[in-house]
């Protein structure tokens, strides 16, 4: 059987962004979320970021690398 076409990506409005954090305001990911929306970081470019590569003085991120799931096993 053919493929599926594929399903076409509809990115969020920032109303509805703004709305999406304000209602995750209190969960404990909420920090993530602000990084995924306003950064535009992927998933697994954020779960690669460690307190090495935050520089709070300067207020900078740096993604050097990004987290993968290759066979069901994580990788870097």
């Amino acid at each position: 059987m053919p493929a599926p076409p594929p399903k076409k990506v509809k990115p969020w409005t920032a109303d509805e962004a703004r709305a999406f954090l304000a209602a995750a305001r209190n969960e404990p990911l909420y920090p993530t979320f602000v990084l995924l929306l306003v950064y535009g970081l992927r998933r697994g470019e954020l779960l690669a970021v460690g307190w090495d590569d935050v520089d709070l003085d300067d207020d900078v991120i740096r993604v050097f690398w990004q987290i993968q799931r290759v066979n069901g096993a994580d990788t870097d």
